[in-house]
């Protein structure tokens, strides 16, 4: 994967990443 530009949280405690392609995936989800 390239460089993530940065994280992100949304309401319900999920994690994201930001690719180079400016798409955000899904990395952690907070109701594991």
């Amino acid at each position: 994967m390239s460089n993530p530009r940065g994280i992100a949280l949304d309401g319900e405690g999920r994690v994201y990443v930001g690719d180079t392609r400016k798409h955000w995936i899904q990395v952690f989800n907070g109701h594991e």
